[in-house]
Formats: structure tokens, sequence, C-alpha cells
């Protein structure tokens, strides 16, 4: 579901999805479950990070947005963190919604603490899920 991105399908999951919590009817059961919006998040960034350490095939890699290049000390650069990626102004709607383009916006609002210092993917998930969480 992570490749769905933003489309209007996963909100059809997602009332799937609370439609169930209701019909089980047992928070002791579902109190416990993340959403699967989280995990959608939790999946792409996942994947997003595996593309950004190259961790996947070459043509794959050449389309993961590039680091972000903050020339001068304005604002936004301060609000940026080092691994943010350059987001490009898409022309159609609905390129804004792809994996790339979505996840990038999603990757560049995360704090610089949820980056392990190494490639480390099962730390990454861990801090990231726990970031969303709250």
């Amino acid at each position: 579901s992570h490749i769905w991105g933003a489309s209007s399908s996963t909100s059809l999951l997602d009332r799937v999805e609370s439609k169930a919590f209701r019909l089980i009817d047992d928070p002791d059961l579902t109190s416990n479950l993340d959403s699967l919006a989280l995990r959608r998040k939790v999946a792409s960034l996942s994947l997003f990070y595996r593309y950004y350490h190259g961790r996947c095939s070459s043509e794959l890699a050449a389309c993961v947005p590039p680091p972000l290049g903050r020339p001068r000390a304005t604002r936004q650069a301060y609000t940026s963190h080092e691994r943010s990626v350059a987001l490009t102004n898409p022309r159609i709607g609905r390129y804004g919604d792809c994996f790339f383009a979505s996840v990038s916006r999603l990757w560049n609002s995360l704090p610089l603490t949820v980056f392990p210092s190494s490639y480390n993917l099962s730390l990454f998930k861990r801090q990231i899920c726990h970031h969303l969480r709250e």
C-alpha cells in the first residue's frame, strides 16, 4: 500500500479499518494496534530510507530526489535537517501524490534525531514509528 501513496484509495482502507474496529467493539483487542495510516507511513519512509542509502537498483536510485542544497542562511534552511531532499514543484496534481513526491515531504518533516548515524533500517523504523505515534 505504500506505492499508493496519498491516493484516494487509502482513505477507503482507513474507512474499512474504522468499520472493522466498530464491528469488533473490543478496545482490549484494538487499542494496541497501530493504524493503517501509521503503518503506511512507516513502510513508505523505510523504503525511502533504503533508496536514499542506495540499497536498491541503480534505476530506482536515480529516481530519489537529490539532497537539498541551501546556499543561504534562511528560516527554511534552519528548519531543515542535513538529510533533507530537494522537492520539485509538481505541475501536475497527480505527481504531487506519487510515492517519491509525497514521501519526500514527509521525510523532510522528520527531525534529525530519528536518523541513525549509519545505515540501520530496523533502528530507523523504530524511531520513526515512535516519533509518528506522538
